[in-house]
C-alpha cells in the first residue's frame, strides 16, 4: 500500500517537474544513468530497482515519470518489485 503510493507520487512528480528539476534533485549523472537503464530495460528496470539496495527507488520513480513510462506499467512493475519486501 504505502510503498506503491510513495512510488506513484514520485512518478507523478518526475512527470510534472521535468528534466532540469529531476536532475537537480537526484543529480544529473544519476538521472542520466537511470534514464538509460529505464530506456533499455523498461519495466524490468523498475523491478530490479525495487529489490536492489544499490539503486534509489525514488530516483527510479522520478525518472520513470520523466521518460513517460506508462503509469499502469510503472505501478505493476513497482508492485512486482516490492513483493519480496512485503512477503
Amino acid at each position: 500500500g504505502g510503498l506503491l503510493l510513495a512510488a506513484g507520487v514520485a512518478y507523478a512528480l518526475g512527470r510534472a517537474l521535468g528534466p532540469a528539476t529531476v536532475a537537480r534533485v537526484i543529480g544529473e549523472r544519476t538521472e542520466r544513468r537511470i534514464e538509460e537503464f529505464v530506456h533499455h530495460y523498461g519495466a524490468w528496470a523498475v523491478i530490479v530497482a525495487r529489490v536492489s539496495p544499490l539503486v534509489s527507488t525514488d530516483a527510479v520513480s522520478f525518472v520513470a515519470g520523466l521518460v513517460g513510462m506508462r503509469p499502469g506499467r510503472f505501478l505493476a512493475a513497482t508492485a512486482v518489485g516490492t513483493l519480496p519486501l512485503t512477503a
